[in-house]
């Protein structure tokens, strides 16, 4: 985005032609973020809604909560990394939300660790602080393995 100043000296150049609006813009942003989709091979993860696209979190940080996390060209290779680690580790499908807790900072609720494998786990852990038990995470950290292995 170009700031106030660089715009000015545009304006004041005569160069007005080369002023990108906000659409250019977007636009440009856009393909980053398509570009990213296509290194990932994982677009049915992502939705779109009024030029904004976002990644689904249902009940992934607090139990029966609808979320989501802005995807953007700001966060786009990090988005492509989360996904090149999960795939490594051969856990397909998970990139998108290993982005998601590491743009948070915060794990994912206790109960939520029954959905993902096992090989991933220390990639989810190293994304936040343990998280102890309450209304919206009802199993806590320390109960994850005894919760997991009694419900999968």
């Amino acid at each position: 985005m170009l700031t106030e100043q660089e715009i000015l000296d545009a304006v004041s150049g005569a160069d007005v032609a080369h002023i990108p609006c906000k659409f250019e813009v977007w636009l440009s942003d856009l393909h980053k973020i398509i570009d990213a989709l296509d290194d990932c091979e994982c677009s049915d993860e992502v939705f779109w809604s009024q030029r904004r696209c976002y990644v689904p979190l249902n009940d992934v940080f607090h139990w029966a909560v609808s979320d989501v996390e802005d995807l953007a060209a700001s966060n786009a290779a990090d988005f492509v990394q989360a996904h090149q680690d999960c795939k490594e580790a051969k856990a397909y499908g998970f990139g998108s939300m290993l982005f998601a807790c590491r743009v948070r900072k915060m794990r994912p609720q206790g109960a939520y660790y029954k959905h993902i494998p096992r090989e991933v786990w220390p990639l989810f852990d190293a994304c936040g602080p343990e998280r102890p038990a309450g209304p919206l995470n009802p199993v806590g950290t320390d109960k994850i393995e005894e919760y997991t292995s009694r419900n999968q």
